[in-house]
């Protein structure tokens, strides 16, 4: 069979390992743990991973075979391994370039789906297959790359992808101006970054300076020319990007203007609620904008839907019109832990994706939030509290009120009921 040999091109008569050992060696040089935006795949490597894929019939067996194999290089890995972590490379470059930050897996689908039988072993409903995750799992951890797989309360597949390449093109052509404002900052930004701290073993030093740079280039204290420089130099992004992303970079975030004008941006699908009885634990809720819901189902009899992966509700369509299920989501099932820190809800009918809200870019996931517990409704944080009313105060873990004690603290949250007469010289202190 073909190798990649000097040339490195990628042809589609190639074997798996070989194809694996030309991407595992671009990867050899590079700090554990790393990312797939850290090997600097090029154009013309994705374009020949594509084809690859193209012409792939063995995918089910590939992500069930664990058995190790000796390669050439003297090293060792199974073929569920291999062609997991070629999927991750495939997916993770489509996803950069092609996808928004709401959603990863359409684009993905876009390619794989050309190669039928391959697509229908690791995609069901737009979603990995059982054993696509395995695989994906499998070859994330041979590599060494970042990733969330196992651990509580993450989106898990979902996230890992986007800690590869940190965002997309398009989710930063129109949202960085408020990310570098600190608004509705992406969870792969916040990991990578260092902001957020319970996940700090998987920060990047070489994303972080890139942050840094656009954040210091938007408040003018480094020169364009020093900003270009950087993001010439970043693996995180590609070279073609720099000219959008330094514009973006300079935009003004203005309010629009009254009057006539273009539409208004649609409403939200939901807004969080809190609701706290006494002697109970809070329990985080998504409000469900129902003619916006009932727009998106006109075409489906039933809908489910998924908190962070777990499903909360199911949705029949009844037969005189409108919906039977829950208008208030609780962000985990019944009587599982408390989920102060939803990522992502799904909506789904008969294993078909149909919408994906990224709740974290709703600013459900900020550090500090305020709940009257008397409507239940979410609080501006820069807004004069009532001292006569009841608050709820729902902060990361390395947040405190002194003097109070959480009534619960979670490995990443911690909630206090604040119940008038309150002191009115409260402080919640880093």
């Amino acid at each position: 069979m073909p190798s990649a040999g000097s040339s490195g091109e990628i042809h589609p008569s190639m074997d798996l390992e070989d194809v694996y050992l030309h991407f595992l060696d671009k990867f050899e040089s590079l700090q554990k743990p790393r990312s797939v935006a850290e090997a600097r795949i090029t154009s013309n490597e994705l374009e020949g991973l594509k084809s690859w894929f193209l012409k792939r019939l063995e995918a089910r067996m590939w992500c069930e075979s664990t058995c190790q194999v000796v390669l050439p290089n003297e090293a060792s890995a199974s073929r569920q391994e291999m062609f997991g972590a070629l999927i991750l490379l495939l997916a993770s470059e489509v996803c950069r370039a092609e996808s928004s930050e709401d959603a990863v897996w359409p684009a993905v689908n876009a390619v794989f789906k050309e190669n039928t039988i391959c697509y229908q072993a690791l995609f069901v409903g737009g979603q990995p297959t059982t054993i696509c995750k395995n695989a994906l799992a499998a070859g994330a951890r041979r590599l060494n790359l970042r990733n969330l797989i196992d651990r509580y309360g993450a989106q898990e597949y979902f996230d890992t992808l986007k800690l590869q390449f940190g965002f997309t093109l398009r989710g930063a052509v129109r949202r960085l101006p408020e990310w570098l404002d600190g608004l509705g900052l992406p969870i792969a930004v916040k990991i990578l970054s260092g902001v957020e701290t319970e996940y700090g073993d998987l920060n990047s030093s070489s994303f972080t300076k890139l942050w840094k740079t656009l954040h210091d280039f938007r408040r003018g204290r480094v020169s364009e020319e020093y900003t270009s420089a950087v993001l010439r130099g970043s693996p995180w992004i590609r070279l073609e990007w720099t000219a959008q992303l330094l514009q973006a970079a300079k935009l003004r975030i203005t309010r629009p203007p009254s009057g006539p004008g273009p539409d208004p941006p649609p409403e939200p699908i939901c807004e969080p609620m809190l609701r706290w009885e006494n002697l109970s634990k809070p329990t985080l809720l998504l409000r469900i904008n129902y003619e916006r819901i009932c727009e998106i189902l006109s075409d489906s009899d039933t809908a489910t839907f998924a908190i962070d992966g777990r499903v909360v509700d199911r949705w029949t369509a009844q037969e005189g019109g409108g919906w039977r299920g829950k208008r208030d989501l609780p962000c985990q099932p019944e009587n599982a832990r408390p989920n102060l820190r939803p990522k992502l809800m799904s909506i789904s009918s008969q294993g078909r994706l149909i919408e994906e809200v990224d709740l974290l870019e709703m600013g459900i996931g900020e550090t500090l939030l305020i709940f009257d517990l008397g409507s239940g409704t979410s609080i501006d944080p820069a807004s004069r509290l009532d001292p006569a009313k009841d608050y709820a105060v729902i902060c990361d873990a390395d947040l405190s009120i002194p003097d109070a004690i959480p009534d619960l603290r979670l490995t990443d949250r911690s909630a206090y009921r604040l119940v008038s007469p309150w002191p009115l010289d409260l402080r919640i202190f880093l």
